[in-house]
């Protein structure tokens, strides 16, 4: 049966038969099910996790077997399809054969080429199923409010730069600062920084933290109860330890007007972060002496105040715990990667746009070796190679940028100049084979240096480069400012050209095919 399947697709549809389109599309499906499921797995949020860095370590190892795969798979499906050339056959092709028969390699190239990306779109697709993004916003906005009443770094510093009668800078120490028409001590909550999350802006933020800062000054006890009760929502949601509920939350670091006798409570349950495996079990160990109480907390001196912190000793070393303490630190760990996931994808616009270049060059590369000999597609090769390090060479002397656009410009017009000639003149091929590779590769990127180019030269007709860095505004240069924003569009706009003009050059191949070699 099978191989009566395969005997009628190569009489009713020889090319089909020849690219081997359908069990290698099966093939590179079910690779990209198993990269997205794999993908999947890994974004998984680990609500219990407290480490705040973001590198993970199974990525390289994704890559690299990716890359592996695709080269394996190109290997595979490059001995079936080049075993069976039409062009040496001289078996009759129409244009539109040609044009379909890359349409067809640019399918397998594009499949083969997606298992990266695959993956870390899955891993973003996990991350953002957690929560819808309003939901995640709203989540996020309690998080973040709710932080000031944690451990965290303070806004404003005992150091401000001011300057004299005489115009010179000067470092002066204080202790206060002034906020809402009244001076608050440095230790005060109202100066206590807050967690900030990607999926909002600084906008947001500020009138998020605002807003606490208000109900405080206004003494709003309700409002704020009722954010630390949402905020338990959240932790309990998630199983997060802490050793305090929402009222001796509110108790311990609630103290109006002032808001400076407050017990601080900790985003985890010990203070430094250096003996991860070490940490979190619920062992008694030796309690060592207080120090005085009216000392603030100060990690550099090793100094702290006993009501909020207490260190021990485990197998001699010993650590900092906080007394009291809310797992938030997991929380915000975790908030930030799905925020991430919606704000910052993997897999955005620009990822796209470099994945399907990069599955356009190989493609034309596949192309140009079906229609022209390996000797002459090895030249072409290496003439690309060797273009490529005399431009670079004499790149790195002090050239323009317009003149660099220019050069690369006129060599491929000069190519489409020969080849056009050569159709014309149609008498031998000589050394067009060469020339066609390589105008096939670099007529593609000849509408986006003219792109860029165009860009330069207003820049610096206009005075661009001219000014500070600080006045290169869209006020200043909209004209500028709109072409560079449109860039990326462009990117998408000469992707579709670039398949319109491999429809044409189909047609020139098929009709270059047909001149004598000598």
């Amino acid at each position: 049966m099978f191989k009566k399947f395969q005997s009628d697709l190569l009489i009713k549809n020889p090319l089909i038969w020849n690219t081997r389109i359908i069990p290698f599309t099966i093939l590179l499906l079910v690779f990209n099910l198993i990269f997205f499921l794999v993908g999947y797995n890994h974004g998984m949020i680990d609500f219990q996790n407290q480490q705040d860095y973001h590198y993970n370590f199974l990525e390289p190892i994704v890559v690299i077997f990716s890359i592996l795969t695709s080269l394996l798979v190109f290997i595979s499906w490059a001995i079936f399809y080049f075993k069976n050339n039409a062009f040496k056959s001289f078996y009759p092709k129409s244009g539109l054969s040609i044009f379909k028969e890359w349409l067809l390699i640019l399918v397998i190239c594009s499949l083969n080429l997606a298992y990266i990306p695959t993956y870390f779109y899955a891993k973003d697709f996990r991350a953002r199923n957690y929560f819808e993004k309003s939901e995640l916003e709203g989540r996020c906005d309690i998080i973040s409010k709710a932080s000031i009443f944690l451990d965290g770094p303070f806004l404003e510093g005992y150091h401000i730069d001011v300057q004299d009668e005489k115009g010179e800078w000067k470092q002066i120490y204080r202790d206060s600062f002034d906020y809402n028409n009244r001076k608050y001590s440095l230790k005060s909550l109202i100066n206590k920084g807050y967690t900030s999350f990607s999926l909002n802006d600084h906008k947001k933020d500020s009138l998020n933290i605002n807003q606490v800062k208000k109900w405080m000054v206004n003494n709003q006890q309700d409002s704020i109860k009722k954010l630390m009760a949402d905020y338990f929502k959240i932790i309990n949601e998630h199983e997060l330890k802490s050793n305090i509920n929402t009222e001796q939350w509110f108790k311990f670091v609630y103290d109006y007007p002032e808001f400076t006798n407050y017990i601080t409570v900790g985003k985890r349950q010990v203070v430094e972060d250096y003996y991860l495996n070490d940490y979190y079990d619920d062992e008694v160990v030796e309690t060592a002496k207080y120090i005085d109480s009216s000392v603030v907390y100060n990690s550099h001196e090793n100094i702290y105040d006993t009501i909020s912190f207490d260190h021990k000793f485990k197998n001699g070393i010993k650590y900092l715990y906080y007394k009291h303490y809310i797992n938030s630190k997991s929380l915000e760990n975790s908030y930030d990667k799905i925020s991430r996931s919606w704000i910052d994808p993997s897999v955005d616009y620009q990822f796209i746009i470099v994945y399907l270049y990069i599955s356009l060059g190989i493609s034309l590369l596949f192309f140009t070796f079906k229609f022209t000999s390996g000797r002459s597609w090895l030249i072409s090769v290496i003439t690309t190679i060797t273009l490529g390090i005399i431009l670079g060479v004499l790149f790195s002397f002090r050239i323009s940028t317009t003149t660099r656009f220019g050069i690369v410009i006129a060599i491929i017009i000069a190519l489409l100049a020969y080849f056009t000639f050569i159709l014309k003149k149609n008498e031998t091929k000589k050394t067009s084979a060469i020339v066609l590779n390589l105008l096939v590769w670099y007529l593609p990127i000849l509408l986006v240096m003219i792109y860029f180019l165009m860009i330069e030269i207003l820049k610096i007709n206009e005075g661009y480069y001219d000014v500070e860095y600080e006045k290169r505004t869209y006020e200043n240069f909209p004209l500028i400012e709109n072409l560079e924003s449109f860039a990326m569009s462009f990117h998408s706009l000469n992707l579709i050209i670039t398949i319109i003009y491999m429809f044409f050059i189909s047609k020139f191949v098929r009709k270059w095919k047909g001149i004598p070699e000598s």
